[in-house]
């Protein structure tokens, strides 16, 4: 693994054509605009992709501002025509998103080893 980008909230590895981003903190109004940058300089520097990985294991608080980064990846990826997963979601921030119904528009998986299987044809 190559690291592309290590702000003090996140970090950013590419491996086997994915982008694996894993969060340290709450994303809110505070940091999401922080956030969004580096994953996008990191997605724009790697070329060809086959997914975006966000694993959310230390992410204990999530606000609306969150959740619209979090929207915002997906409609990127599915432009462009790559999987957005998010892996280790902890329980309040799973919460939140089933309690306004948005978790059903993420692909969500329980460990970044299951993220990171081998992408269907």
């Amino acid at each position: 693994m190559q690291s592309l980008v290590r702000p003090v909230e996140v970090s950013i590895l590419e491996r086997d054509r994915m982008l694996v981003v894993r969060v340290y903190a709450g994303i809110t109004i505070r940091n999401a605009a922080a956030i969004h940058t580096a994953v996008l300089s990191a997605w724009q520097a790697s070329g060809y992709l086959e997914a975006v990985i966000l694993d959310l294991g230390h992410v204990q608080h999530m606000d609306s501002t969150g959740v619209g980064l979090l929207l915002e990846l997906a409609n990127r990826a599915k432009k462009a025509g790559i999987s957005l997963r998010l892996c280790c979601l902890q329980e309040s921030p799973r919460r939140f998103l089933d309690r306004i119904g948005l978790s059903c528009l993420f692909e969500i998986c329980t460990t970044i080893e299951k993220a990171m299987l081998v992408l269907p044809a």
